[in-house]
């Protein structure tokens, strides 16, 4: 029996950094954004592949 890991990183975590106080140096939070519309829903397509995979689909 073999097992599959899939990560996705630099996800987001707030649908709005813009309306916290908090200091967002560290990143770019359009960048972050951008890579939500297209990285993400990707690997939301990858994963989704993978399940029906592993229930035989």
């Amino acid at each position: 029996m073999s097992t599959e890991i899939f990560v996705s990183g630099d996800t987001l975590q707030l649908k709005d950094y813009g309306k916290t106080d908090w200091p967002w140096t560290m990143f770019d939070p359009e960048r972050k954004q951008l890579r939500h519309e297209t990285v993400f829903l990707e690997h939301c397509k990858q994963v989704f592949d993978m399940g029906a995979n592993l229930m035989g689909e």
